[in-house]
């Protein structure tokens, strides 16, 4: 069929070709530059629709047969769209240039909020390690920071390989949905648009910014509306050349995509400032020619109801003269074309070559037109790029009104001037430092040793970090006008063979692997065995040999090589890294001379690496800890002065200055910490950064310098005294800036900040070390705790912890959060897309937001249904989640967020709603058989097996949690249409509605949660009817052993196998991935039976049975005769409703428990092999990040989940208000109001019937229920399956959280218990051991005692 269109499309082009063309060289145009529609413009858009059409089929083939090829994980974006899910997977990270001038690789970031801040971020990647910056933040308080060239925006010397550029730094934190955006360095104060005429006002700035998505990605090549592109080529004169060509693009891919911008800056001198912005992200990869261009005008703007647009047209003469472009996300994340725009270039900004006062434009998107007017804020910069910098580009912060709607966002202007400006640079031609090829490292892996000045020793695979940058160093001596002293490294195959010919090391180094797995209590103790086998095994002949072989061929010691002095260094396989430095881990012997010593300071460096603490760094930072060592011997220099160089700022990563450590002597006194050297910060020109004519020497500390060390005579090293220049600096003004320049060399080389240690021998400078600085991470605790918060869309999202709170409480894990939270995210978004209410569903944090690593509902989200469904009606949904209405949350809120349906739409989407319901019975019944015999990766033998295992089959832990939760909506929606017969509208809902609802519900049965206490009950009676020492004994053993105990009683053990079996997959917080269930960890069971055996709690009597007309007969409200039999029709519906509930979220915890256990031996795996510290650190990653852990072994990635987990606790203690809006803030005890305390009553939601007097018992946690008495009414914010156990013991229930189906609510009914639910601050107000008069019919909370309060505390 493919072919058959291709050539219909063809021949059509051919003919209409043939017979128009003489009429299609159209001379209509404007300003003699933008083409206008000639006389054949509707029948060439047809032509060319035609050929798009074509072209997408293509492009969609091309790019699914890539994403096949391609490995990428479960939430990587567009999962559910594999061709897009590839293409955007790899394109997200910086791209490889080909070498040509117009190659670029682009990230660009514009934010802007209703308060007056203003920011632009960009770093577009070139060729031959050149790249455009554009940083501009105005913030109020602080007002405009820019970049120091500006507006200038070339910068040179990137390291080729990521989005870092003049302190500017861009990463990818997750594809398509997280970027974290740093810099740290001087910016301009004020506005500078004017080359010449600079502000010489500078401040110190930092800023750290997650960037997180809210919307869809918008691709132009794909994307764009057949009619617009057909429109925009249908324009231009139709000739051979340019035919087909026009739909080349210049072979560029450009996406959009909208996310909120959120983080902190720092000015010295002023205050902190946290900002959050609305914020557009472009990506563009490909070839563009910015000289092609004309002019272009697009507009990104952010209305106040969430709506986010992009307009745009540009022209490029040679291409497309009025080329349109542009889509519309709605607030809800989707995403339209426009079709069509009435912007004409030639208006807006033509003549005088800027933007104007105001401006105006319309366009259609979604069949409905908008018309914006808008008007720039008043700060405009100027960006002036390309080599001619005829390239002006106008950045215009700019007010819209669109439709009525306010807004805000950035217009940006782009001139193509016919002169430019010249710019006085310093020098930029510098290549990278080289480094041999890995597949030619290959072939010389077995060479023993390597001279620095071969080019295989700049392998680190071959020599370790430490020797190949001393190799690299060597390579480019004579260009940085330093010296490297001259050696040569043993390689990593030469510790290989001492390790063949001696298997004590090996056997030694194989316990020290076992140790660090099984046994931490023996690792100091092997380690110590194993440096000892290494210290005392003769070096292998082999290895001698090639020693003596290299000391020869040293450059000017040749001959008399044992008299020279030598530093012998270890050189371990991923030493020196940018995320892990490992200083100071291993040996370094220093005046070594004569070639035995040599040799034994070999054997010292080798044993250096299995030292405990070197171990140990290694085990803490996921590193091998089974590795090969290289060593460095190189000819000592007897400096006169020596230390450490940082070319940024070691603590702040600061690109203003360089700081030097200095002392007389040896470095070794500086590196160690022996001495308190000088310390001198060398300022760097903001404005040319890489130039060393520009450095000025900045502040200085003299260090007291009390001591220095030197080599000593016949051989090793030497503390003296240092008298009379201690007080002076032991560098020269001269020899600081020469070492300045040095430091801004290798930068420049290295594309990347230096840490680089050297020595001065009179006016020489030497090079012993250079590797990039290990900068702690910028995360301040405020940034954990909120690392992982959902980005919003408008100021009007409500957000719950209603519903959610109860199955989920507390705070989840970052592997919780990226499995089991992005699932029921996507769950929900399925059920919204099928009754209308989204175009489609993503994993975009929509509907189940997290703040802190709390749940929340969003009610502007789920509630969308509203408009969208027939027969759903907002105030059922309210009560359905909130037990309560939410009047502030209006219709008209609803329609802005997510649209709306009208006429026969809302009856389609009713209707697909119900056929929903009906299929998710049925898929659920098919896992509901499958899921026992279920398994993940049970033949995997690594954890990169097992987690591929796990990756893949995510899908079916998708599928089952989407069905079983479709499938428990019916359960709500019964509910509110019962609700609706008994009390119509529902603003005339009361509590004697509420009490009667909780009266018909009150006889359901096979409610799977209730099976849970009558199990347990079953059991503890079963313990209590054999002999009193069997019950005695069972409670006198610890929960640990009760289980080996029970294997004397069969029948009981049975019973409670039984159980496990059934509902061994429950537990507290059963979602969250860390926790153990009742079957993986039986001691959590054992404790809630034993509980139960001490109160007697199994012998509480029966609920009384009623059948449908007796529960009729017993409703306050009376029915008329038709509501009678429409209810007698569907309780017995409503009630199967609510058992589905219940056991379709049984099943999904039960389809969760498999995949808990397979992350458990994942987690034992990881640490097994060595790859965590310890199992439990897994948890503190997201599924991403163990994925990435496993293919780089980051250390960085560890050393973030230690502190993930130390705040664990305190995110775990937050509180937050049960109706937030907008953005969550967390609840500060200390600002409690205490004259709530003497509230006679409290009013919920009644759910279970019945009255009862007793006490209260406040709980705040499951840990703490071991305080509940016999007979108490408990009082607690929510209740889960956890909390099951409990029931038959209490009197009551009160809750803060809850509705008419909710877990506390269905198992209160279930045993007859009185409850009334979303009793505001009910923890809060009531105290354990006060009386309470509970009322569940009425929905009242009496405490007993207590004066009235004329403040009281209604729900």
């Amino acid at each position: 069929m493919i072919g058959l269109a291709s050539f219909a499309t063809g021949l059509l082009s051919l003919v209409t070709f043939l017979v128009f063309q003489r009429y299609f060289f159209s001379a209509q145009s404007r300003k003699g530059l933008y083409h206008l529609p000639g006389r054949w413009h509707n029948l060439k858009k047809l032509v060319y629709r035609c050929y798009i059409s074509f072209s997408k089929r293509t492009f969609k083939k091309d790019v699914t047969e890539a994403s096949e090829a391609s490995n990428f994980s479960f939430k990587d974006y567009m999962r559910h769209d594999p061709a897009k899910g590839a293409l955007y997977f790899f394109m997200e990270g910086a791209q490889s240039l080909p070498n040509s001038p117009s190659a670029v690789d682009r990230a660009y970031f514009a934010g802007t909020d209703k308060k007056g801040c203003n920011i632009v971020f960009c770093l577009a990647r070139h060729s031959a390690r050149q790249a455009d910056i554009w940083l501009f933040v105005e913030v109020p308080g602080i007002g405009c920071l820019q970049y120091p060239q500006h507006p200038d925006v070339d910068v040179h010397f990137t390291d080729e390989s990521t989005f870092s550029a003049g302190g500017l730094t861009f990463e990818v934190v997750e594809p398509m949905n997280t970027w974290k955006i740093t810099f740290s360095g001087k910016l301009r104060k004020g506005l500078c648009n004017t080359i010449s005429e600079k502000p010489n006002e500078f401040a110190e700035t930092s800023f750290s910014f997650l960037w997180k998505a809210f919307s869809q990605p918008f691709n132009f090549n794909t994307d764009l509306a057949p009619s617009l592109m057909s429109d925009n080529v249908a324009r231009e004169p139709w000739n051979s050349k340019t035919l087909f060509k026009n739909f080349e693009i210049h072979k560029e891919t450009q996406y959009q995509q909208w996310g909120e911008l959120r983080g902190w800056i720092r000015v010295d001198g002023l205050d902190e400032q946290h900002l959050y912005l609305q914020c557009v992200r472009d990506r563009l990869v490909g070839k563009t020619d910015w000289s092609d261009y004309h002019r272009y005008i697009y507009h990104y703007i952010y209305l106040e109801t969430g709506m986010c647009i992009q307009v745009g047209v540009f022209c490029q003469p040679k291409l497309l003269t009025h080329a349109m472009v542009g889509y519309v996300s709605y607030p809800n994340g989707d995403i339209v074309s426009l079709t069509d725009v009435y912007m004409n270039l030639w208006e807006i900004g033509e003549e005088l070559e800027e933007p104007p006062a105001t401006w105006s434009f319309s366009f259609i998107a979604g069949g409905k037109c908008y018309k914006v007017i808008a008007a720039p804020r008043g700060t405009t910069p100027i960006w002036y790029h390309g080599k001619d910098r005829r390239n002006v580009i106008h950045e215009v912060f700019t007010d819209f009104k669109v439709n009525g709607v306010c807004g805000q966002g950035v217009s940006e202007f782009f001139y193509r001037k016919l002169s430019g400006v010249t710019i006085e640079n310093s020098p930029h031609e510098c290549s990278m430092v080289p480094e041999m090829p890995a597949n030619l490292a290959r072939a010389m892996e077995k060479e023993i040793t390597l001279l620095f000045s071969d080019l295989a020793c700049t392998s680190s695979a071959l020599v370790g970090g430490k020797g190949a940058q001393l190799a690299q160093l060597t390579q480019i001596e004579e260009n940085v006008n330093a010296q490297v002293p001259p050696g040569f490294c043993l390689t990593l195959w030469s510790f290989q063979l001492q390790l063949q010919s001696n298997k004590n090391i090996e056997d030694a180094i194989q316990e020290i692997a076992k140790a660090s797995n099984s046994d931490l209590s023996a690792l100091e103790k092997t380690c110590r065995k194993a440096e000892l086998e290494i210290i005392e095994a003769d070096v292998c002949e082999e290895v001698r040999a090639a020693i003596l072989r290299s000391l020869k061929m040293i450059k000017g010691v040749q001959k008399d090589f044992e008299s020279y002095h030598y530093a012998v260094r270890s050189s371990a396989a991923g030493e020196d890294g940018t995320e892990a430095s490992s200083a100071g881990q291993m040996e370094t012997i220093l005046g070594v001379v004569g070639f035995e010593k040599i040799v034994d300071a070999v054997k010292q460096c080798w044993a250096s690496v299995y030292a405990h603490q070197a171990v140990e760094y290694r085990r803490q930072h996921g590193q091998p800890v089974r590795v090969l060592v290289g060593v460095v011997i190189q000819q000592m220099v007897s400096a006169q002065a020596a230390g450490v160089m940082f070319t940024s700022d070691p603590i702040s990563g600061s690109n203003s200055v360089i700081v030097v450590n200095a002392n007389f002597g040896l470095g070794e006194s500086v590196v160690s910490g022996s001495s308190d050297p000088d310390t001198i910060r060398v300022n760097r020109d903001p404005d040319d950064l890489h130039n060393p004519v520009k450095l000025q020497l900045g502040s200085t500390r003299v260090g007291l310098k009390k001591t220095c060390i030197v080599e000593a005579e016949n051989g090793g090293i030497k503390e003296e005294t240092v008298t009379e220049t201690a007080s002076s600096l032991c560098l020269t003004n001269e020899m600081i800036l020469k070492l300045a320049t040095l430091g801004i060399e290798l930068e420049k080389r290295f594309g990347s900040p230096r840490d680089v240690e050297w020595a001065v021998v009179d006016s020489k400078i030497f090079m012993l070390q250079c590797r990039p600085i290990t900068v702690a991470e910028t995360e301040t605790e405020y940034d954990l705790l909120h690392e992982f918060d959902s980005p919003i869309t408008c100021d009007y999202e409500w957000m719950t912890t209603s519903n959610i709170s109860e199955m989920m409480p507390g705070a989840l894990t970052p592997l919780t959060l990226s499995t089991f939270a992005t699932t029921i995210e996507y769950s929900l978004q399925v059920l919204l897309y099928h009754v209308g209410a989204r175009q489609k569903a993503t994993h975009l944090p929509k509907c189940l937001p997290h703040i802190c690593n709390h749940l929340f509902i969003a009610l502007i989200d789920v509630g969308s249904i509203v408009n969208h469904a027939m027969m759903a009606r907002k105030d059922m949904m309210e009560i359905s989640l909130l037990g309560s209405f939410l009047p502030e949350m209006t219709l008209q809120q609803l329609e802005n967020y997510a649209g709306k349906s009208v006429g026969l739409c809302r009856f389609l989407n009713f209707v697909n709603m119900m056929r929903m319901w009906s299929k998710a019975s049925a898929i659920c019944t098919f896992w509901e058989k499958k899921i026992p015999n279920y398994t993940v990766g049970t033949e995997a033998k690594t954890a990169t097996e097992l987690y591929q295992c796990i990756d893949t089959q995510l899908a079916d832990y998708e599928t089952v949690w989407v069905w079983t939760l479709i499938n428990s909506g019916r359960s709500g929606n019964m509910a509110t249409v019962i609700m609706s017969i008994i009390g119509g509208d529902a603003s005339e809902w009361t509590s004697t509605h509420y009490g009667d609802m909780a009266l018909l519900l009150s006889q359901c049965n096979d409610v799977y949660s209730a099976e849970v206490p009558h199990a347990i009950e079953n059991i503890a009676r079963a313990i209590a009817k054999g002999c009193p020492e069997g019950e005695q004994n069972f409670l006198a053993t610890s929960d640990e052993e009760c289980m080996q105990a029970l294997s004397d009683q069969p029948e009981i053990l049975a019973m409670v196998e039984a159980f496990l079996a059934r509902h061994g997959h429950r537990c507290l917080r059963e979602s969250e991935m860390r926790e153990k269930s009742w079957r993986s960890a039986p001691e959590k069971f054992i404790s809630v039976l034993k509980l139960m055996l001490k109160t007697k709690a199994y012998e509480k009597n029966e609920r009384e049975q009623m059948s449908i007309p007796e529960l009729l007969d017993k409703m306050e409200t009376k029915l008329p005769f038709h509501k009678r039999q429409i209810l007698k029709f569907l309780l017995p519906k409503a009630w199967q409703a609510v058992g589905a509930r219940e056991w379709g979220k049984s099943l999904s915890v039960q389809m969760n428990e498999v995949f808990k256990l397979a992350y458990y031996r994942l987690a034992t795996l990881l640490q097994q092999e060595g790859r965590l510290p310890d199992a439990d650190l897994m948890y503190f990653l997201t599924h991403q990040e163990i994925g990435n852990l496993l293919r780089t072994g980051s250390a960085r990635l560890i050393i973030k989940a230690q502190k993930r987990r130390k705040l664990l606790a305190k995110q775990t203690s937050l509180k937050f208000d049960q109706m937030n809006k907008s953005r969550p803030i967390p609840i500060d005890d200390s600002s409690k109001v205490t004259d709530i305390s003497d509230v006679e009553c409290l009013i919920g939601m009644p759910v279970s019937q019945g009255q009862i007097t007793g006490p209260a018992q406040v709980v705040h946690s499951l840990d703490d229920a071991s305080v509940i008495k016999p007979g108490d009414i408990l009082v607690v914010k929510s209740t889960d399956v956890g909390w099951s156990p409990y029931f038959p013991l209490i009197g009551g229930l009160v809750t803060e959280l809850g509705g008419l189906i909710s877990h506390g609510a269905v198992v209160a009914r279930e045993y007859g218990i009185p409850c009334v639910v979303n009793v505001t601050k009910a923890t809060s107000i009531i105290h354990s051991g006060e009386t309470l008069q509970l009322d569940g019919r009425a929905g009242t909370v009496k405490r007993v005692g207590v004066k009235l309060n004329s403040n009281q505390a209604d729900s």
